[in-house]
């Protein structure tokens, strides 16, 4: 694994612990191509506000209310594609949900699909 895919994992996991709205809408601006896409097994978001709104929704049900989300194991990458294992745990840092996440950069290195599978 690259540094700059380290980063950008660990740039992502913040976002989605991120406290502030508007740090948190920034680091989407800044993480997200213009066109990305970020699906889950309920919903799929179009474009850099789609997945500030998945964002602020993770928020509301989770970060917001406690819970946290970390890496968990080994970064992967290869051909322009990540794939970030991850876990959340609830306020009594017990672990409740974990999944992969595989992301897929923009020429410019930015995600352009971000592909999150929960698998607990």
């Amino acid at each position: 694994m690259t540094t700059a895919a380290a980063t950008l994992v660990e740039r992502y996991i913040d976002v989605w612990n991120e406290q502030d709205a508007s740090s948190r809408e920034e680091a989407v601006r800044e993480l997200w191509a213009p066109d990305a896409r970020l699906v889950n097994d309920r919903h799929e978001y179009r474009g850099q506000d789609g997945v500030l709104l998945a964002v602020t929704r993770a928020f509301e049900r989770f970060t917001g209310k406690g819970y946290r989300f970390r890496p968990r194991g080994s970064v992967r990458e290869h051909h322009g594609g990540i794939y970030a294992p991850w876990e959340m745990l609830d306020p009594q840092g017990v672990v409740v949900s974990s999944g992969p996440n595989f992301l897929m950069l923009d020429p410019n290195g930015r995600i352009e699909l971000d592909f999150q599978f929960v698998e607990r």
